[in-house]
């Protein structure tokens, strides 16, 4: 019930008390004099005695309205107790009604809602902190930025030299060089097997001097001249052979002659043999390394690449490392050595440097990033919060949870709102605590002026559920008076103090338990003035009686 109207009832009925005290004192005294001057002094005291009760008994109503059930008994008072059983009853002229403004309102049938007020505490939102590790292990050569500064994403936070990130950057160099060298000697094993493999083909189809000096120009590397040279020699001793043999039928050439010209022959030709297989196996097993290297070369490039990545080299840093290499387009190029690559770079003593950056935009709240400090990629260094969002966090009991659910509507106070700020229940938790036997919910709120504070304790009212329908009357047009709540209801010429018993209430109706129907007309604005009139009246009419 509003406190305000509960107070000034409260120092009302206290007033009433001393008054009454005062009355009972001097009525005491009064009487005793008037026991001298008109009484039998041999009368027995019972009267004086009666009184005296009877003083405390005035004392005892001041506290009541109902003055008519605490003179029951007293036949000397019957006239007393009737007037004070006017006192629930206020009888105003259209011109009093007026000035106070008195209103009507009729009871009816409905519902309240039934607030949950529960206590809470502002937190981060779980996205809202980041902790910023390095990518690689260093030292810090700059800091850019103190805390409490605002940063946005991306924003430099300090550099670092890094002989991590260096090692790495050199391993994607060397890789890239080997990737490169591969376009280079796959394509020429290929094509060096490819014309050995057809001047083999050649041979074995007897061909030409001619025939085979067609392929003058084509690229075997060494093997033309060991096939070509097994090949003249093969022959050779072929025609060698033939001509020993035609001496030998013409009586010219001896049978010895003949058969070391039979050996030289075979032996040619097991040598062509040998040349020709080795050459084939050779240049097959050139152009399969060739193709091996190169894929060994190409698995280490991603596997470079990727740790550039992870180190946080973007995809424009390692375009500038590619940039910075040698470009291998000529087939009849030579492999540099790779400190020739190396001292392309544009400055070695950069190549490890990197900047750390803000991965979010917020607030710096912590640093560790000291210029010489030396920091690893498994320790934060900076921590940074957006509190652009917060949650609220509050425990629900389990007789509360019927109440709540995702999405029911909250208003939050606290210290340094102005207003309530509303939200909804963002998360309720499947997990109850077996230690408070509560469940936590989630309240997240938008926090554009940054008002609500992480680590500030608020009251989150949530809209629960609806009370069973019930008679329902403003709230204001609920007064008590003693320890009775009333409501004014009309009755002819004046306005009669119902008695009522309620129940629940929301923010602005308050249900009717006992003494109330529907559609019963009850006074709303006016109703405090009522009743301060019937309090001032039970103080008026207690200082008019001397006991």
């Amino acid at each position: 019930m509003n406190t305000e109207r509960k107070f000034i009832s409260g120092m009302m009925l206290a007033m009433s008390a001393t008054t009454i005290l005062a009355l009972a004192g001097c009525g005491t005294d009064k009487q005793a004099a008037d026991d001298h001057t008109g009484h039998d002094h041999d009368a027995p005291p019972a009267k004086a005695d009666d009184h005296a009760g009877h003083a405390g008994h005035d004392d005892a109503a001041a506290g009541s309205v109902d003055v008519e059930d605490d003179h029951d008994g007293h036949d000397d008072h019957d006239g007393h107790g009737e007037a004070e059983g006017e006192e629930q009853r206020v009888e105003l002229t259209d011109e009093q009604q007026r000035r106070i403004g008195l209103s009507l309102v009729a009871a009816r049938t409905g519902t309240v809602s039934i607030p949950l007020d529960l206590p809470g505490v502002i937190t981060l939102d779980p996205d809202g902190e980041v902790h910023v590790t390095p990518l690689a292990t260093g030292v810090v050569v700059s800091s850019q930025v103190e805390i409490g500064d605002m940063v946005e994403a991306g924003s430099v936070l300090a550099v670092i030299d890094s002989a991590e990130l260096a090692e790495a950057k050199l391993a994607y160099v060397t890789a890239a060089a080997e990737v490169g060298w591969g376009g280079v000697s796959v394509p020429r094993a290929e094509k060096i097997a490819k014309n050995v493999q057809t001047l083999i083909s050649l041979i074995h189809k007897g061909a030409s001097h001619q025939e085979l000096a067609a392929l003058n120009g084509r690229e075997m590397g060494a093997w033309r001249a060991d096939i070509l040279s097994a090949l003249a020699d093969h022959r050779v001793a072929a025609a060698t052979l033939q001509r020993e043999r035609a001496l030998q039928d013409q009586k010219v050439s001896s049978q010895q002659e003949v058969q070391e010209a039979e050996a030289a022959a075979t032996r040619a030709e097991a040598e062509l043999a040998a040349v020709l297989d080795t050459a084939r196996y050779s240049v097959f097993s050139a152009h399969a390394e060739a193709l091996r290297v190169q894929q060994t070369a190409s698995l280490a490039l991603v596997s470079a690449t990727t740790r550039l990545h992870m180190l946080g080299v973007d995809a424009e840093g390692i375009e500038g490392l590619n940039g910075r290499l040698l470009q291998l387009q000529d087939v009849d190029a030579e492999m540099p050595a790779f400190s020739e690559v190396v001292t392309q770079m544009d400055d070695i003593r950069d190549f490890g440097r990197y900047q750390l950056r803000a991965p979010r935009v917020g607030v710096l709240v912590d640093k560790h990033l000291s210029i010489g400090e030396r920091v690893a990629d498994d320790e934060s260094v900076a921590r940074i919060v957006d509190t652009s969002t917060v949650w609220v966090r509050v425990n629900i009991y389990q007789r509360q949870m019927p109440f709540v659910s995702i999405g029911s509507p909250v208003s939050v106070r606290g210290p340094g709102l102005t207003k309530p700020v509303d939200g909804t229940v963002t998360v309720i938790s499947p997990l109850v605590d077996p230690q408070t036997r509560t469940v936590e919910a989630l309240i997240r709120l938008s926090n554009p002026a940054g008002n609500l504070r992480p680590g500030i304790y608020v009251t989150a009212s949530i809209a629960g559920g609806s009370t069973a329908p019930a008679v329902l009357v403003p709230k204001d047009a609920v007064q008590i008076i003693g320890e009775q709540e009333v409501v004014f209801v009309p009755d002819g010429d004046g306005f009669t103090a119902q008695p009522v018993r309620t129940g629940a209430a929301d923010e602005e109706h308050i249900t009717i338990i006992e003494g109330l129907t529907a559609g019963a007309r009850v006074v709303l604005n006016g109703a405090f003035d009522l009743k301060a009139k019937i309090v001032t009246s039970a103080l008026g009419g207690h200082a008019g009686h001397g006991h």
